[in-house]
């Protein structure tokens, strides 16, 4: 892949256009991004910027644990970002259930099922299995599976100065550049 991807410039916005091209390339894989049909891979986005002495990615990876995250050098000064992305959901707690229970009696519209509100009253003993996804889907737009991204630079780097940090979803990468060579001189005595 290369370095830059997408122009950056001030003019009109194409992001609805790639937003299309990748969605067509996803179609054109047979890759759907239903709940019955995960997505394989996909390309989390990134901001690159480069100062004097380093390159920095800022990339979005959102919902990403930092363990399943992975950062290799398969060749010189390029790097490569891969991981995994799971769908998770939070089902409610018996607090959720009250909470809803007080609403209901104030005659607000919850979003619940009666049947989950039930289970999730403290005095039930509920066993923990994880159940089959029997849920509906309406729509699914979240990435999930695997992720790479690839990055090659125009300058040699420094491999073990670099750090890496995950924080409210996005992971920046600090890559520093290499000390230029420079001519030296040997005095002959």
């Amino acid at each position: 892949m290369a370095f830059v991807t997408r122009p950056a410039f001030n003019g009109p916005s194409f992001n609805p256009l790639f937003r299309l091209m990748e969605d067509y390339d996803r179609y054109s894989k047979g890759d759907s991004s239903s709940a019955e049909a995960p997505s394989i891979q996909w390309q989390p986005k990134f901001d690159i910027r480069e100062t004097s002495d380093s390159y920095y990615l800022h990339g979005e990876l959102p919902g990403v644990n930092k363990e399943h995250i992975s950062i290799e050098f398969p060749e010189l000064q390029t790097l490569v970002i891969h991981g995994k992305s799971e769908r998770t959901y939070t089902s409610g707690s018996a607090d959720d259930a009250a909470k809803a229970s007080s609403r209901r009696n104030s005659h607000q519209a919850t979003v619940e099922d009666e049947a989950d509100a039930e289970a999730a009253k403290p005095e039930a003993v509920v066993e923990q299995k994880k159940p089959a996804d029997t849920a509906k889907y309406w729509l699914a737009e979240r990435n999930i599976g695997g992720f790479s991204r690839s990055f090659t630079f125009g300058s040699r780097i420094e491999e073990e100065g670099i750090s890496a940090k995950l924080q409210d979803g996005i992971l920046t990468v600090v890559i520093p550049k290499a000390k230029q060579y420079e001519t030296r001189r040997v005095v002959v005595n």
